[in-house]
């Protein structure tokens, strides 16, 4: 079953290259934000980054353990926020 559109992804591959990069996730939502013009809270960028398995740790080659450690804590705090535990 295939899910219904969401509004970050035509915005993907770009997601997808600034977190290669190492780009913070507060560079990438403002980035995004200019582009679209629209305000929509960071959650909602970590949440489709976790969802699609963007930067699924080892893509962010420069975060250090700490990092990538409180960084899937914030994905898994979403996620139960959501009631996806």
């Amino acid at each position: 079953m295939s899910r219904a559109a969401h509004f970050l992804d035509k915005y993907r591959f770009q997601i997808e290259e600034m977190a290669k990069l190492g780009c913070s996730d507060e560079h990438i939502h403002k980035v995004l934000h200019d582009i679209q013009k629209a305000e929509f809270p960071t959650e909602t960028l970590i949440r489709y980054m976790d969802e699609n398995g963007i930067r699924k740790r080892r893509a962010a080659k420069r975060w250090t353990r700490n990092k990538e450690v409180e960084w899937e804590g914030l994905c898994k705090q979403l996620r139960r926020k959501n009631g996806k535990s």
